[in-house]
């Protein structure tokens, strides 16, 4: 990357990246599972390094993965992106509504690197079938999530994922989710 300024103007250079998003792709081609699997491996390996130095991205979703032509992908929009500090709790309600995590829209809770992993999961099963996660969703607050989560028990390929949210969600103290070398 880099940066030039002219008088009032301010250019950004950027790297180029010709297959676009995830997003894109997934709307020309299927992405068969070990596409899918090789993908999630490297946006995790994107969020290890932002997790180790206390950033949380808060709106990771396919539309937001660039892919190169050799198959390798790229993290991209970190205009939602947060340090945490001991000082700066996140509590903002931010990122795009149908990969938030439960915590991000609970204005009582704070929330860290954890809620990128739900979105991670979102993103997951948005590579798998083709369509935003949770289409019905018209807004959390106006729904009970573990009511949606049921619709789509049985969905053959979002069983196992859907009883993985319905848990994450279930036990407000759970972790387990939250570290991206366990994964």
């Amino acid at each position: 990357m880099a940066v030039l300024q002219e008088d009032s103007k301010l250019y950004i250079f950027l790297e180029l990246v010709t297959q676009g998003s995830l997003a894109s792709l997934y709307q020309k081609y299927r992405l068969r599972d070990t596409h899918v699997s090789a993908y999630t491996r490297q946006i995790l390996n994107g969020l290890t390094y932002l997790h180790e130095r206390n950033i949380v991205h808060r709106d990771i979703k396919c539309a937001n993965i660039l892919v190169y032509a050799n198959g390798s992908v790229k993290l991209a929009d970190f205009g939602l992106a947060k340090e945490i500090t001991k000082f700066n709790a996140v509590k903002s309600c931010k990122g795009t509504v149908y990969w938030m995590a439960p915590e991000v829209v609970n204005p009582k809770k704070t929330y860290g690197p954890a809620a990128d992993i739900w979105s991670l999961g979102c993103t997951v099963l948005e590579m798998l079938t083709r369509q935003i996660p949770y289409p019905d969703l018209e807004w959390v607050l106006t729904c009970k999530f573990e009511l949606l989560l049921s619709n789509y028990m049985n969905m053959p390929m979002c069983k196992m994922f859907s009883q993985f949210l319905i848990y994450a969600y279930t036990h407000s103290s759970c972790t387990f989710y939250a570290d991206t070398s366990s994964i």
